[in-house]
Formats: C-alpha cells, sequence, structure tokens
C-alpha cells in the first residue's frame, strides 16, 4: 500500500510540474504578441487635418474601443503585426478622390509601430488594410 501511495505521489508531482511548464509556455508565446495601438483617420493627404475618427486596439488579448477589434487583430497576426504586410480585402470602392491619411501609433509583436499612409478615399483605406481602419 505505501508504494503505490508513493507512486501515486510521484505521479501527480510529474504530471502537475509538465502541465505548469506547458501552461508557462502558452503564456510566453502568447504575451510576445500583446499590442496596443491608437489608430486615427485624418481627413487629406497628411496627418494636419481634421481627425476623422480615432480609436484604440489591443490585440492579445482584445480590446479597445475599435467597433470590429477581433478581425483587425486577427488581420493584424497574419501580418505579423506589420501594417506594410496587410493585404486587400477585396471590397469593391468607388473611383471618388476624397483623400484620408490613416495613422497607427503604438506597440505591437514586440515592435514599436508608427505608421501612416495616404489613401484616395476611406473605402480604400478599409479596403487596403483587411478592415483594420473600418471605423
Amino acid at each position: 500500500m505505501r508504494l503505490s501511495y508513493s507512486l501515486f505521489t510521484t505521479f501527480a508531482v510529474v504530471f502537475t510540474s509538465s502541465v505548469t511548464i506547458d501552461a508557462q509556455g502558452v503564456s510566453a508565446s502568447v504575451g510576445g504578441n500583446q499590442a496596443h495601438y491608437q489608430l486615427v483617420i485624418h481627413k487629406g493627404e497628411d496627418t494636419t487635418g481634421k481627425v476623422l475618427s480615432q480609436v484604440t486596439l489591443n490585440c492579445h488579448p482584445t480590446g479597445g474601443s475599435h467597433p470590429h477589434a477581433k478581425q483587425a487583430c486577427s488581420a493584424l497576426d497574419k501580418a505579423e503585426g506589420d501594417f506594410e504586410k496587410l493585404h486587400n480585402s477585396g471590397g469593391i470602392c468607388n473611383f471618388i478622390f476624397d483623400p484620408v491619411t490613416v495613422t497607427a501609433k503604438g506597440r505591437g509583436f514586440g515592435k514599436k509601430v508608427n505608421f501612416k499612409k495616404t489613401f484616395s478615399n476611406s473605402c480604400v483605406a478599409d479596403g487596403e488594410t483587411d478592415g483594420v481602419f473600418k471605423f
């Protein structure tokens, strides 16, 4: 009886240790992708134009004031946090020239972010950033 109790205790300690190690490994990998951004849409071809809209976006965990935070974080995950690598979502936009300049500042995927790009209109900005600037 004593032997089986010792064996059970040893098994429980080893099992608990392996679960703790696995849980720590998951936390470390998810923690490395934490992201906090301030996203702004300005009217015009630079950031001196009127602010049309601004939101915060947090990823891992998802949150902030972005109305489509889950979709935006998913797009940024696919782009590995690089706003330049966001792809076109395939939407159709009009040809009206009403330029907007979008900015993203913050920190994500272990690096500082300071992104700025001008688009011919807000529809194009939304489409070409896979919905990250859809707010």
